[in-house]
């Protein structure tokens, strides 16, 4: 995915996000709003998920004990999936930075 398409997806994204935060829809305004959120979430966690690979195979070849190779990948999932929900662009940094540092902590915890 170019970097141009990403950030259009990234504004669709939080758009969307916000347009959920604001007071007034109706029933079906939301349902539609929500499906399309979580088709936009989706979308940006297969475009990072190597991004999770590379944390997880780092932060795996470090721990010591019996843990699961695809354990920790999925907890760097879900790590991921919390960085996208609170990632902020108003705070200007970018957001591999930001993701990094959620799976990283979403493994170790």
């Amino acid at each position: 995915m170019t970097p141009r398409t990403l950030g259009g997806l990234w504004s669709r994204y939080l758009d969307v996000r916000d347009r959920l935060n604001r007071p007034g829809m109706s029933l079906a305004e939301r349902r539609m709003a929500e499906r399309e959120l979580k088709g936009l979430r989706d979308r940006l966690v297969v475009n990072y998920s190597p991004l999770v690979k590379y944390v997880a195979g780092r932060v795996y070849a470090r721990l010591s004990g019996p843990v699961d190779g695809e354990d920790v990948l999925s907890w760097g999932v879900i790590g991921l999936l919390d960085a996208i929900e609170t990632f902020d662009p108003a705070r200007r940094t970018k957001f591999e930075s930001y993701a990094i540092s959620k799976i990283r902590w979403s493994i170790l915890d």
